[in-house]
């Protein structure tokens, strides 16, 4: 059995968050991921996990059982790359534990940053704590893609602290991608999951109205599945 898929998974808690996706595009948004020395760090980002549906069921569990699949080759040819997973005690942890530590002002010009602060975008700890949870996490396991949308003025990592309303923050933050969408195609979509099949109807009005009499719609429509049958059938 193959560790990768040829399929990249993003999923969401929400059906109305999933409508959003076709109708919309997907929105890279600000997420924190939580580093050394008291700093947490909120990066513009969109994630993808390369999973095979067979496997992906603990994932459905943490992130939620709506989910879009695209094919890989959507994802190399908006820049999407696996992320770099670092161990405590690494020679690379320990080059960006001291590179965090002296970090003030992130940079908003690709062309001048460091390559250590460029890191800090597709970085993540092989072990942590998911936000939703307080159990510990093997973030190993999720395989994760990342998209970064071009850095610019306003587009760029941003150092929180203790004293930040990170949940409010975050929000005013992730206004500024709202233009920096990945807008799908039918060729682009490999899979569509929601929670219950009553839910399938309604996707495929929204699938309807947004790519009309596309000659691709028909096979998208047999790729729209249920929690019930990644659990059962896969």
């Amino acid at each position: 059995m193959a560790i990768s898929s040829n399929t990249l998974f993003h999923f969401t808690n929400e059906l109305k968050y999933l409508k959003q996706m076709i109708e919309e595009g997907l929105w890279p948004r600000y997420c924190i991921e939580k580093k050394w020395h008291g700093k947490n760090l909120a990066i513009p980002m969109l994630c993808f996990c390369d999973i095979p549906l067979s496997q992906v069921k603990n994932h459905i569990g943490r992130y939620g059982c709506y989910g879009i699949g695209v094919k890989k080759d959507f994802a190399r040819n908006n820049k999407l790359t696996p992320v770099t997973y670092l161990h405590q005690g690494s020679l690379l942890y320990n080059k960006i534990d001291y590179y965090i530590s002296k970090y003030q002002t992130p940079s908003n010009n690709l062309r001048n940053m460091d390559f250590e602060e460029l890191m800090l975008y597709y970085i993540k700890k092989v072990n942590g704590y998911n936000k939703s949870s307080e159990l510990k996490c093997k973030f190993y396991d999720e395989r994760e893609w990342r998209y970064i949308p071009n850095l610019s003025q306003n587009i760029h990592l941003e150092i929180l602290t203790g004293n930040d309303n990170e949940r409010k923050t975050i929000d005013e933050y992730s206004k500024r991608t709202e233009n920096y969408k990945l807008e799908l195609k039918p060729k682009d979509i490999a899979y569509v999951i929601v929670e219950k099949e009553c839910e399938i109807g309604g996707i495929i009005q929204i699938l309807q109205k947004k790519f009309g009499n596309h000659q691709l719609l028909e096979q998208l429509f047999s790729r729209i599945i249920t929690v019930k049958q990644i659990t059962e059938d896969f």
